[in-house]
């Protein structure tokens, strides 16, 4: 079967985040700890969750992400949104997921070959794989279904040398059924079933 990658630039990424009001500036000389588990993105003054979910605890303010507690790490879509929308640190924040534009900005395209590609400093301890948005996917259609099981369309992960892994999506999925997802191996965006239980979440507030 005749298979085509799929690929999103980054540059056209980075365009359209400007286009939307989200700066993508690196390094993240704008982001700021507060010290109590949230980190302060000032420029597009959002509030980010310093742990991602399963991490942290509240007796270390949340501020320590080695700790694992609380929730399995990994969700569904429908969890992921349920479990931000439910946060509650009693600030009067409200908490939810972010939209593939405000995680992609999260992506720090400055650390070489060394995953995730996010600032460590700021989001220590962060796993290493696809992270939730709140995104959908087109409203409308389903997946192209040629010859054989899965969609020929797939997105090509490289893990190593000689190490190629491909990520496919069934044939004849409805394209609102799945969700854009921020894979910080990569630095790259791709679509995923919503009903898949391996994403990870990491909550956002604002704007403010």
């Amino acid at each position: 079967m005749r298979k085509y990658i799929r690929i999103i630039l980054l540059s056209t990424m980075l365009l359209l985040l400007k286009a939307e009001g989200i700066s993508a500036v690196t390094p993240f000389d704008n982001h700021v700890d507060l010290g109590n588990g949230v980190v302060d993105d000032q420029t597009n003054r959002i509030l980010w969750r310093k742990c991602i979910r399963g991490r942290g605890t509240a007796g270390l303010n949340y501020t320590d992400c080695n700790t694992v507690s609380g929730p399995a790490r990994t969700s569904n879509w429908a969890t992921a949104l349920t479990y931000c929308n439910g946060l509650n640190f009693g600030d009067g924040r409200v908490w939810r997921l972010p939209s593939v534009k405000e995680l992609f900005a999260l992506v720090d395209l400055q650390r070489g070959i060394n995953p995730p590609y996010i600032q460590s400093t700021l989001f220590p301890d962060t796993d290493i794989g696809r992270y939730w948005t709140s995104t959908s996917s087109f409203p409308n259609g389903n997946s192209p279904s040629n010859s054989g099981s899965n969609d020929p369309k797939q997105y090509l992960e490289e893990l190593g040398t000689n190490n190629v892994q491909y990520f496919t999506i069934p044939a004849n999925t409805r394209y609102r059924s799945m969700a854009y997802i921020v894979d910080f191996r990569t630095g790259g965006i791709v679509e995923k079933r919503k009903s898949d239980s391996d994403g990870y979440v990491r909550c956002v507030s604002g704007p403010y």
